[in-house]
């Protein structure tokens, strides 16, 4: 038996962080995933917000209609 969480994927919106009106609207789409961009999508000035930003939605979220990825990017090395 398939249960909600096993469900394959289909479509996923990713959407800056940092634009609470996207984040707002993402709530209203049939989307099955929304990635919060945290890194190219969000200005290096917007970094600090637009991570309390996600951690905000993160919680407004009912833990049973959501699932928690991260991605890591390893740090950039400056020297190459």
């Amino acid at each position: 038996m398939t249960t909600a969480s096993d469900r394959p994927r289909r479509s996923a919106l990713y959407l800056p962080a940092s634009n609470p009106k996207a984040i707002a609207k993402a709530r209203t789409l049939p989307c099955d995933i929304v990635i919060l961009d945290l890194e190219d999508a969000v200005a290096p000035e917007m970094k600090a917000e637009a991570r309390a930003a996600a951690v905000a939605a993160a919680r407004r979220t009912s833990a049973a209609m959501r699932k928690r990825w991260k991605r890591h990017r390893p740090p950039c090395n400056s020297g190459r």
